[in-house]
């Protein structure tokens, strides 16, 4: 028996979650419904509504995805960020990488040469060569104006992830 028979019999008010599919669009739909009654215990008519619960429903899952992500990070301590290379600007820090680096979240985003120097100190000496070596011939390979050799870099951004 579907819901609005078995409602209809009951004399009971209901609430369903499902999908539409409209045109070439999928839509999450909420509904809810009152009964009313006469006198004599009849139904006399539902009144509902029905809303379109899609992008609730979107940014609640890519809230869960950001917390399960956080988590991933602080369990193996790998920080993520979004750097505009031609800016020299980073537009994402997670919350482990200010960790990793020794930066207080509650303080904001450190500047360029504050990030730079944090990287710089957690290289061991020794390797620190070899990885601005390693940063200038991938740079010049990908096409990458290497912000450090001092040329005017492209609106590019990259994605990467520091493990530690």
């Amino acid at each position: 028996m579907d819901l609005f028979r078995r409602s209809e019999i009951e004399k009971a008010e209901f609430e369903v979650d499902y999908r539409i599919v409209f045109r070439t669009e999928r839509s999450s739909i909420s509904t809810q419904s009152a009964v009313y009654l006469n006198e004599s215990g009849e139904l006399v008519e539902f009144v509902g509504t029905a809303i379109d619960v899609t992008a609730a429903k979107q940014r609640k899952k890519r809230c869960a995805e950001q917390v399960y992500l956080a988590e991933a990070q602080r369990l193996t301590h790998t920080g993520s960020w979004v750097w505009q290379v031609a800016g020299r600007q980073a537009s994402h820090l997670s919350e482990e990488w200010y960790r990793v680096y020794g930066f207080d979240p509650e303080k904001g985003m450190p500047g360029w040469e504050e990030r730079l120097n944090a990287s710089i100190r957690r290289i061991e000496p020794i390797g620190r060569g070899q990885s601005r070596s390693i940063r200038e011939r991938k740079s010049v390979r990908s096409g990458i104006p290497n912000p450090s050799s001092g040329r005017d870099g492209q609106n590019t951004s990259r994605r990467s992830a520091i493990l530690f």
